[in-house]
């Protein structure tokens, strides 16, 4: 609804096509003051496990399959003489964080958050229904300690969405995020950003490891691609 109002040129299929992922998420709002389209979906866009990129067709968003498996990859690439690494696995983890509370239903008139809702590292006993947590959320914390953040949410009035909202963000930035990069022959030159593929390369230590692209660079005799390594310890301990 945004993206249409706004001046940017907008891939249709694929913004549709994306909107089928991301309905579990129920927002809502209002408009009280001009604002461009764009800069009003950044407030939307950080409550949503999605980015907004641009294609050959326009603007669209670009869902993060964290849950993604090795039979959803589209391609197996693994590291040879038409597949070489370019870097180094580049690791960020400053934003890691598996204690997160939402405070949402924002009251205009009062000028406050009548609701709030957390997950954490820590088991509960379920007795607190204000607070939960996820397998994801508890290994997080053992691994790297308690790492706390705190959202607002004025769009948020629903307490399924405020859950699903913490629920992705423990998986998302539970885990320090991993990406690298690889130069690739010219007949792979099909995939697209955001297609989940597997990695295996011996020298990382990868065997059909599940990824996303997460970027694309053309020159004339190679393509070079950027991985996201997509972590799931628990899918990964089957490995």
């Amino acid at each position: 609804w945004l993206l249409e109002r706004s001046t940017l040129q907008v891939d249709d299929g694929r913004t549709r096509a994306a909107a089928t992922q991301l309905n579990q998420f129920h927002l809502a709002g209002y408009l009280d003051e001009a604002v461009t389209p764009f800069d009003y979906l950044q407030q939307v866009i950080e409550l949503l496990p999605v980015s907004i990129v641009a294609g050959a067709k326009g603007v669209y968003p670009l869902p993060w399959r964290l849950d993604a498996i090795a039979t959803d990859a589209v391609e197996a690439l693994e590291a040879g003489p038409r597949f070489t690494r370019e870097s180094m696995v580049e690791y960020a983890d400053a934003d890691i964080a598996n204690e997160i509370r939402i405070e949402y239903s924002f009251d205009a008139e009062a000028d406050e958050y009548r609701s709030n809702l957390a997950i954490t590292g820590d088991a509960t006993d379920g007795t607190d229904p204000a607070i939960f947590s996820t397998v994801y959320s508890r290994i997080s914390q053992s691994r790297y300690g308690k790492r706390s953040k705190v959202i607002t949410a004025d769009l948020v009035y629903s307490t399924a969405t405020a859950a699903a909202i913490l629920k992705w963000q423990a998986r998302a930035f539970g885990f320090p995020s991993r990406t690298v990069d690889y130069s690739v022959d010219l007949s792979l030159g099909w995939l697209e950003r955001g297609d989940v593929v597997t990695l295996t390369d011996p020298e990382l230590a990868f065997t059909s490891q599940v990824c996303m692209v997460r970027a694309m660079r053309w020159n004339d005799r190679a393509l070079s691609l950027t991985l996201t390594i997509i972590e799931d310890p628990i899918r990964d301990a089957k490995l």
